[in-house]
């Protein structure tokens, strides 16, 4: 079983929202919803979420990709993680 670290997700997701410009200062970055608040636009999104697939070898349903959770640091990097232990848990 694979050890699965959700600050070093987090770390990979808040890295990629900040690539182009710092979250503002006090933010809390679980909440923050980098779709909404323009740091990443829908086609960049799809291109992260394809770049998230390939590196935690993770599949995403359209229910997954639309919820305004996904579209936030916490969110997205805990549906990471629960994907994750459930690959673990198969294996």
């Amino acid at each position: 079983m694979t050890k699965i670290d959700r600050q070093e997700i987090k770390k990979f997701v808040t890295e990629y929202v900040e690539r182009n410009s710092p979250l503002p200062d006090g933010v809390d970055k679980d909440s923050f919803n980098f779709v909404g608040n323009g740091y990443v636009d829908s086609i960049d999104f799809f291109s992260f979420i394809l770049f998230i697939k390939h590196k935690y070898l993770v599949e995403f349903s359209d229910e997954e990709l639309v919820d305004v959770k996904t579209s936030s640091i916490g969110g997205l990097t805990d549906l990471i993680v629960s994907k994750l232990e459930k690959k673990n848990e198969k294996n």
